[in-house]
């Protein structure tokens, strides 16, 4: 495999990892802001203040969500460029020996995002919280969690 594909695969992965990382943060995050932007509203209520600002906030926060940002390829490229990876060594047995250590971790963060991926398919209860973990266990026995 050449640098440049094995450099190319080494991003893809860590963008991927990335996106899927954001996520799930962004999920927790999203009802936490969720949770204190109603909070807000209802000490404006207790005060008899007009919550059209806040209200305004929650549709924002409800319809747009929070937005992943770009992956940052420049540690990327700074850990490459810092290696020597790319200047042709005068040795090329330690060539192929750094190539194939780059190939080593392109491969090994693939498995672990597909790792993780089948572990949640068929673990479905497993990155639940117990909230969701009791609903569903009373609904499997027909009975119904009060809100």
């Amino acid at each position: 495999m050449s640098f440049q594909s094995l450099y190319k695969a080494l991003q893809r992965e860590l963008a991927t990892i990335q996106k899927k990382s954001f996520m799930v943060h962004a999920a927790k995050e999203l009802e936490r802001e969720k949770s204190k932007l109603n909070y807000q509203k209802l000490q404006l209520i207790k005060q008899r203040v007009p919550t059209t600002e806040i209200d305004a906030k929650i549709t924002n926060l409800q319809k747009n969500g929070l937005q992943p940002p770009k992956f940052d390829h420049s540690l990327l490229r700074k850990l490459v460029a810092e290696s020597d990876y790319v200047e042709p060594s005068t040795n090329s047995h330690q060539q192929k020996v750094k190539l194939q250590y780059l190939s080593n971790i392109s491969s090994f963060l693939r498995s672990q995002r597909e790792y993780t991926e089948l572990l949640e398919r068929y673990n479905p209860g497993l990155t639940m919280d117990q909230e969701d973990k009791v609903r569903r266990t009373a609904n499997r026995v027909g009975l119904s969690v009060p809100e």
